[in-house]
């Protein structure tokens, strides 16, 4: 099939010459870049202050509130107090502060909402219930020039990310594109704007990027799989999170399942020296250390969570266009559960497993999804 046109995978709501914004109930197009003209309140007003015509970062006011927090920035030796890094920052000095977890370490969120459009977030949800010491809630913030390199988003989760300040230039490849990424021995490129075209030939040649500039006041959605470079033009800020939901729970699996034959057969050799219960554990912590700290055992947790909260829900008392998205979860769900519990991995769950499938199953027929459309999945260990 022939790949979209640049300016056809990217979709724009609110603006001058743009649709309006969607409503509440809008569901994005999980497969193009989605840009909201939609600054994100109270952050957009209370961390930014007039100069001229512009708006610079208020660093008294950040600092008032949040200098007394130590931050890890590049540019910088060792942690600092966000104090410091903002001093450095305002000079102009090529820091660069990323992946701060700024809700967690000041458990205060009441400096944003998440935007309407990015609420079904299964991952929030699920890290909450697991005693919300982990999340995926991030800060970052960076003088003119700093950059993040050529990257697709951890557990092919999708993300978004709103601009307060500055000026952002995305650089995007879609999923289809990655084999022209590599080089002849599988090394990726780490930063499109050094790429030599002697190693990375297919790179110059093949790809087809997708540039976006994304101003203050915009939301960038990034779906799942894609591969992007960003730069910071001027001083910039933006609030970003990463989500998952039925919409990407398969790319998830997906990536967990194909790290693990990666790492299973990185270290076949040693199967037998190990014995059978050692060697299977490093496997999986392998696979957490790949992945952030997601490896089965997680991942189970994850699809046991999310298919209690579905067959709890009562499709007869939702709208049309909910049961539609209803039914599309329970199917997700059904068929990664399904998947998983082949993997030798899942021996000490099986019995449970099969219960959840029969449920799920059961959750399904009573919504008259025909056995066609479940892809004929069976109960792992029968029939």
């Amino acid at each position: 099939m022939e790949e979209e046109a640049p300016h056809q995978q990217v979709l724009r709501f609110g603006g001058i010459g743009h649709p309006p914004l969607p409503d509440t109930n809008f569901i994005p197009d999980y497969d193009r870049i989605c840009i909201f003209t939609f600054p994100l309140e109270p952050a957009y007003s209370e961390w930014t202050t007039a100069r001229g015509s512009e708006r610079i970062p208020d660093y008294e006011h950040l600092a008032s509130r949040f200098g007394h927090l130590d931050v890890h920035a590049e540019g910088t030796a060792g942690r600092t107090s966000f104090k410091e890094f903002l001093t450095r920052m305002e000079k102009g000095d090529e820091i660069y502060l990323r992946d701060w977890h700024l809700v967690r370490e000041a458990r205060d969120q009441s400096f944003y909402s998440v935007p309407p459009w990015c609420k079904d977030d299964w991952l929030d949800l699920f890290l909450a219930a697991e005693g919300g010491k982990d999340d995926y809630r991030f800060v970052y913030m960076g003088a003119s020039g700093t950059s993040t390199k050529l990257h697709v988003d951890v557990l092919h989760s999708f993300s978004w990310s709103a601009n307060i300040v500055g000026t952002k230039t995305w650089v995007f490849f879609p999923p289809s594109q990655t084999p022209h990424l590599t080089n002849a021995s599988g090394t990726v490129v780490t930063d499109i704007r050094t790429a030599a075209k002697a190693e990375f030939p297919e790179f110059h040649c093949k790809t087809n990027p997708v540039t976006v500039v994304q101003r203050p006041g915009e939301l960038v959605f990034v779906p799942s799989g894609w591969w992007h470079q960003v730069e910071n033009h001027g001083p910039t800020m933006s609030i970003n999170h990463n989500w998952i939901n039925a919409h990407n729970l398969r790319a998830l699996h997906a990536q967990l399942a194909e790290d693990m034959v990666a790492i299973r057969g990185s270290i076949a050799e040693h199967r037998d020296d190990m014995g059978e219960v050692e060697w299977a554990a490093h496997c999986q912590l392998m696979l957490e250390a790949t992945n952030a700290g997601f490896g089965y055992a997680m991942l189970w947790r994850f699809l046991c969570f999310h298919a209690q909260r579905y067959l709890a829900l009562s499709a007869a008392e939702m709208a049309p266009k909910d049961v539609a998205e209803h039914v599309f979860a329970l199917r997700a769900l059904l068929e990664v559960t399904s998947i998983l519990l082949e993997d030798v991995w899942a021996k000490p769950v099986l019995e449970e497993g099969r219960v959840m499938v029969k449920s799920l199953t059961a959750a399904l027929s009573a919504e008259n999804v025909k056995p066609s459309s479940l892809k004929e999945l069976t109960i792992p260990g029968e029939g």
